[in-house]
């Protein structure tokens, strides 16, 4: 018992002592000043999000947000809440657009809140940009921008695209509802910036988890004379939504949990111990 207890003692005066070392590094970083591959052909490239969207790809950041979007989940009991709430979604989406008598001939140009489903596994929420009865944009999560191909005009208050990971891998055919312009032209605000969070270690056996799963681990270690780039190859970088998170840092009994702030249009380098 007396053991035990001198070794909680230790841990503690142990953990005490990390926590008064020289403080974390943290810097916020323009994304719009981070170069990307700007050869990257796509269409995308001449809207308000085509620098998010090219940085995204080249630092390849959006995979899980697409995984999430899609209703790929690793869990299982997540999985089935998803396919619970699909089916409940699609069954009051499907009475309210077949309900309608009548459908608009074309879509206001603007951002409108839609629903975007492939009618079995994922009905969710989203914003499109709109212009001259287009999609033009697909913004997930009120910031990160989708790779997508509409196949036409909008027809009867809605539209197909193709949706696709940012890595090209993952492909979804999917039906876009203006399910709130049916009666009339209904606009909403513009979506946010996304964010995108670098987090950097001196230790590479340090990891850190996130809304219960864990993040991929360090390959390259960065001390306290060296400082990453966003998104640098060796660092744990992920896109997020703008807003306050907390996570874990795990690394052999000096667990320690802590909060950051994603801001939009930010880079934040995040150093973790």
């Amino acid at each position: 018992m007396k053991i035990k207890l001198s070794l909680i003692l230790f841990l503690a005066i142990q953990q005490t002592l990390f926590a008064q070392r020289s403080p974390l590094r943290q810097f916020y970083v323009d994304l719009k000043s981070i170069p990307v591959a700007h050869d990257l052909k796509t269409s995308i490239n001449q809207n308000r999000y085509g620098h998010s969207f090219l940085l995204i790809n080249h630092l390849n950041l959006g995979l899980y947000a697409f995984d999430t979007f899609v209703g790929l989940y690793r869990d299982k009991r997540k999985a089935e809440l998803m396919r619970e709430e699909t089916s409940s979604k699609m069954q009051m989406l499907n009475a309210r657009y077949v309900g309608q008598q009548s459908y608009p001939d074309s879509i206001v140009e603007g951002w409108h809140e839609v629903i975007v489903t492939d009618n079995l596994a994922f009905c969710r929420d989203a914003k499109v940009n709109v212009i001259g009865n287009r999609i033009r944009e697909i913004i997930i999560e009120n910031s990160i921008p989708l790779d997508f191909v509409a196949s036409g005009a909008i027809k009867n208050g809605k539209n197909m695209v193709t949706i696709k990971s940012f890595d090209g891998q993952k492909v979804r055919v999917a039906d876009v509802f203006f399910i709130n312009d049916l009666e009339e032209p209904n606009v909403t605000s513009a979506p946010l910036e996304p964010s995108v969070v670098t987090f950097f270690s001196s230790n590479l056996d340090t990891r850190i988890r996130m809304d219960g799963r864990y993040l991929e681990p360090f390959t390259k270690s960065f001390n306290n004379k060296s400082m990453p780039t966003c998104g640098e190859v060796g660092t744990v970088s992920i896109i997020v939504p703008p807003g306050g998170y907390t996570y874990e840092v795990k690394k052999r009994g000096f667990d320690y949990t802590s909060t950051f702030e994603a801001k939009p249009g930010k880079c934040l380098l995040l150093e973790v111990r």
